[in-house]
Formats: structure tokens, C-alpha cells, sequence
């Protein structure tokens, strides 16, 4: 067993996480992926931006957050609705509530792991800019 990262923390972002009850299992690959990590980290934080729809849509419903093993997932919501400005402002606005989420949370990361290229790839990217105050590291 690798034990390099026992005693770090790995902060997951993407998009789609499966619900508690995968249910709701857009990107279940991503939760089995993390299955196999988890016994390699002191933990792992699932960060999965959702879109606010106000319960119009049921995978907002369904999104709770949870905990299993050393695993937090959480589900912060943002606001987006299906107009060119809005895809244009995505990956912004998917970083801003990430990012409030560290603060009000506290939560101290030691690497991380941004699935897919965009929007989750994006706010890693601007989690990992100097010029972007850091909460982990």
C-alpha cells in the first residue's frame, strides 16, 4: 500500500457526483474512482457544483450532501440558467461557490484532482493560481 498521502487530504472537483444512493448517477465512474482512492488519503473532499433549479429538476432534489468512510461530498449550488452568458460564466461562477465553500467550511487541502476538463478542470486551475488566495495548502 502506497502510504505517501496517508496523512493528506485530496479535493475532488467535478461535475455530476452520484447522489448518496447513486440515484442520481451521472458520473458514477467518478464515486468508484474515489472508492479506490479513499483507503489511500486521510481524506478525500467530492466538491460537485450544482446547478440551482429551485427543485424544478430532480437531480436537485436528490443532491444532499454526505458522508461515507473518510469521504465528504458536497453539492453547493449556483445559479444557471441554459443562455449563451451564462455557459460563458460557468466555470466562474462554478469556482465562486467552490471557493465559498472552502471559507465557510475551513476546509485544508493537500492536492487536487479536477475531473474533466471544463468547468471542474477550470476551477482547479484558478484554485492553483497564485494570483487566487489559497485555503490549502
Amino acid at each position: 500500500m502506497i502510504k505517501i498521502f496517508k496523512d493528506k487530504t485530496l479535493l475532488v472537483t467535478t461535475f455530476g457526483f452520484p447522489n448518496k444512493t447513486n440515484s442520481d448517477y451521472g458520473e458514477i465512474f467518478v464515486k468508484e474512482q474515489i472508492k479506490c482512492l479513499k483507503d489511500y488519503f486521510k481524506e478525500i473532499i467530492v466538491i460537485s457544483p450544482t446547478p440551482q433549479t429551485f427543485g424544478f429538476c430532480n437531480f436537485d432534489k436528490m443532491r444532499k450532501d454526505y458522508i461515507f468512510d473518510n469521504v465528504k461530498v458536497y453539492f453547493p449550488r449556483f445559479l444557471h440558467l441554459p443562455i449563451n452568458y451564462c455557459r460563458k460564466k460557468r466555470g466562474d461562477n462554478e469556482f465562486k461557490v467552490v471557493d465559498r465553500l472552502i471559507k465557510k467550511k475551513i476546509i485544508k487541502f493537500d492536492l487536487i484532482h479536477s475531473h474533466f476538463s471544463f468547468p471542474s478542470g477550470y476551477v482547479g486551475m484558478k484554485m492553483n493560481n497564485p494570483a487566487v488566495e489559497l485555503r490549502g495548502i
